[in-house]
């Protein structure tokens, strides 16, 4: 997944000291924008509130979550950004 969403103009960075991993919606190739992807997170079951990070992009703290939540996330994450590619 992560070469595709490369591709769609989206970066996947992993910082394993801090357990965070931050998404960059690189414009104009980004078919998704980071409000809209937060928004979505949000408005779905279950909630999930990811916070912004830089001008573009997002962090999840994955410090935070209780084991099996981490899949939560992941399934969330692919149905927004995928479901809403171009």
């Amino acid at each position: 997944m992560s070469a595709a969403l490369a591709a769609e103009g989206i970066l996947i960075r992993v910082d394993g000291n801090r357990s965070h991993v931050y998404l960059q919606f690189s414009a104009p190739r980004a078919t998704v924008r980071r409000d809209f992807v937060k928004n979505q997170l949000i408005q779905r079951e279950p909630r999930i509130l990811v916070r912004s990070s830089g001008l573009d992009g997002i962090r999840v703290n994955a410090g935070t979550l209780a084991e099996g939540q981490e899949m939560v996330v992941a399934t969330q994450l692919r149905a927004v950004l995928i479901d809403n590619a171009d």
